[in-house]
């Protein structure tokens, strides 16, 4: 019950800061045009192996720097949660629960979005 809670208060939190969503979102599809207009026209035989995996790489790269821009929110979110424990309004394991559980559902749309042309 209070998981439900949290991925509810989580996903109105992320609502609420709907311009960093959008800045993001807008973001990786710029990325993925840029990635995609160097992979498509790389040479099919050995000589694009080697640029084909470098450009694999960055798109993946890409995601992983996008995810680790997430971790000064959580720190951020921390004197909150602190506050909220002490009122026994949320327990922070739940909160963690949600935050992980939402950042894989916005994270791995973004991933597919990005790293759908491959």
């Amino acid at each position: 019950m209070m998981a439900k809670l949290a991925m509810i208060r989580r996903y109105q939190m992320q609502m609420g800061d709907i311009g960093t969503l959008a800045i993001v979102t807008i973001a990786a599809i710029f990325q993925a045009l840029i990635i995609g207009s160097v992979y498509y026209p790389l040479p099919d035989t050995t000589a694009g192996f080697f640029s084909r995996g470098g450009v694999m790489f960055f798109a993946i790269l890409y995601n992983s720097f996008t995810g680790m821009a997430e971790i000064t929110s959580s720190y951020a979110q921390r004197p909150i949660l602190v506050r909220q424990r002490s009122f026994a309004m949320l327990r922070p394991s739940a909160d963690m629960l949600a935050r992980k559980l939402f950042s894989r559902l916005s994270f791995s749309s973004r991933a597919i979005l990005i790293d759908s042309p491959f």
